[in-house]
């Protein structure tokens, strides 16, 4: 009865309900329940329409003052099975609302919930690019599907993860790494150290730059590995996912690395 009596007001009452907060079985709740309707602490009255009981009303008292007149014998009311429901009233309870249109509703809405697509955020497509290793920038993927109401072809995104991932493929085939077998062979433990070392420092971009791209790099800057390392470090921590060789050939052009090279 203290627990009932705590509960907050327009608490969905039900005997189901009250043995899914408590600690003990069905059997000892329903006993409690039965004791407290035997000495006037709870009462229970049928509401009928015609021949059909369309409601119970649940009262509580904690001084054991409910008139007789509302009680409801607790093995007759259970033989109804009335607490088989979902939902209750802690006031009026409907026996008949399991298959309403309102309780049907709300189930296909909440399944429709389920499936409806939820818009990603810049920084949600960041995060994802980030834990997959991809090498596309987040902004221009949002603003790609922004312009286009979120569809893939006609239909609606499903999913932008997937979405994503069809991105860093189509990358990667219009941008396919360098063959080994192009790389002059004295220069192959230049770029083998290269490998190695960018994996170590600036796994970001290990994968992205080519054989091609790092001679470019290094003929900018004279092939001074400290100046190459250092610029190179600069890309990944910002990063940077356009052109590597572009961004790396702005960066040369700053009074700052043109003197560091010079010297």
């Amino acid at each position: 009865m203290a627990i009932i009596m705590a509960l907050p007001d327009g608490w969905d009452f039900s005997v189901n309900g009250l043995i899914s907060i408590v600690k003990e079985g069905e059997s000892a709740v329903r006993s409690a329940i039965k004791e407290l309707i035997d000495n006037g602490y709870c009462g229970r009255k049928p509401v009928r329409e015609g021949n059909r009981i369309s409601k119970w009303q649940y009262i509580f008292d904690g001084d054991g003052n409910i008139e007789k007149s509302l009680l409801c014998g607790f093995q007759q009311v259970e033989n109804l099975q009335v607490e088989n429901r979902g939902q209750y009233n802690n006031i009026n309870n409907n026996i008949s609302s399991i298959n309403t249109p309102d309780e049907k509703e709300k189930k296909e809405e909440k399944n429709n919930n389920k499936k409806r697509f939820l818009k990603p955020t810049i920084q949600d497509i960041a995060a994802y690019i980030k834990e997959k290793g991809f090498h596309f920038d987040a902004s221009t993927f949002f603003d790609y599907y922004e312009s286009k109401g979120w569809v893939v072809g006609r239909s609606p995104m499903k999913d932008w993860k997937a979405a994503c991932r069809l991105w860093e493929s189509k990358r990667k085939q219009d941008q396919p790494e360098e063959p080994v077998d192009e790389i002059p062979a004295d220069d192959l433990d230049s770029w083998g150290l290269n490998q190695i070392w960018m994996k170590n420092f600036t796994p970001r971009l290990a994968d992205r730059i080519t054989y091609k791209d790092f001679a470019k790099m290094r003929a900018m800057v004279l092939f001074n590995a400290k100046a190459y390392a250092e610029i190179i470090k600069i890309i990944d921590k910002s990063g940077y996912d356009g052109d590597i060789v572009k961004e790396f050939e702005r960066i040369c052009d700053t009074h700052e690395f043109k003197e560091r090279i010079l010297v």
